[in-house]
């Protein structure tokens, strides 16, 4: 029996956040102390983004009575996040992956809650 449906998204960003000090320091090449520093606060940049856009969706979930859009929409921006450190293997790409996660993490899941 596998996980509920709401749990599934969960793999792909839990296993880029749990994995994330050996990200910077092995892909990006960041020492031990820049690294444990940088993911603190990739962390707190990516909760700063998921609160903010998190506001708007949840709001118009509601009045519309539509989740379908917001969780579309969230998670294709949540996989156009992944692109970024692909694309830009430096801390430039590591922090729009961080804005970007929270971006769309906050828009697909708090238009779900509601």
């Amino acid at each position: 029996m596998g996980l509920r449906p709401p749990l599934r998204h969960l793999y792909g960003y839990q296993a880029v956040a749990a994995y994330l000090l050996y990200i910077l320091r092995d892909y990006i090449g960041l020492a031990d102390g820049a690294s444990n520093i940088a993911v603190a606060n990739m962390a707190l940049l990516t909760l700063l983004c998921l609160v903010t856009s998190s506001l708007v969706p949840h709001w118009l979930s509601d009045r519309w009575q539509r989740r379908k859009p917001f969780v579309i929409v969230g998670s294709l921006i949540m996989g156009a996040a992944m692109v970024a450190p692909l694309a830009a293997p430096s801390m430039a790409g590591m922090w729009v992956y961080a804005g970007v996660i929270g971006i769309g993490y906050g828009m697909k899941n708090f238009s779900v809650v509601s």
